[in-house]
């Protein structure tokens, strides 16, 4: 079946035109932008061109993106919900002060005070290195010995 085309293409009509006008149309349902479906559809074209060796390589890597992007989305709606309070931490984090009284530690005895949380999560953490550390030590694999003389 031939067309018959009676109009010629002018490019410098479509220069003239706004950008949205210009936008890529769904060629199957005429969207703006492409539907879901031909975006879908399009992806399994593609997928299906791919050879099989860089198939077997990008599908762990799709679906790590796949879960962080399904992660993300997650959070930021978290962020979005709770921003309100997080500002007013953050305000109070920035602008209230050190202590209660809002004056800096200046005697030992206060210093101490302050930092005595830090002093606990440092001494767990570095109880922790060192009980790695031993373990893998003692009870860790131990190198091949090849000992041939060829």
């Amino acid at each position: 079946k031939a067309r018959l085309c009676l109009a010629a293409y002018d490019a410098s009509a479509s220069a003239k035109q706004p950008a949205r006008r210009r936008m890529f149309r769904c060629p199957r349902c005429r969207r703006r932008g492409g539907c879901r479906a031909c975006l879908k559809g399009g992806g399994r074209k593609i997928w299906g061109i791919l050879p099989q060796r860089w198939r077997d390589k990008l599908k762990p890597l799709g679906q790590q993106i796949g879960f962080y992007l399904v992660m993300s989305r997650f959070v930021l709606k978290m962020l979005w919900a709770d921003r309100g309070d997080m500002l007013k931490d953050a305000k109070g984090f920035l602008f209230a002060g050190f202590a209660n009284d809002g004056n800096p530690p200046c005697s030992t005895f206060r210093i101490r005070e302050e930092l005595r949380p830090f002093r606990y999560t440092f001494f767990f953490c570095a109880f922790l290195i060192v009980w790695d550390m031993c373990s893998k030590l003692l009870w860790g694999p131990s190198p091949p010995m090849d000992l041939s003389l060829a």
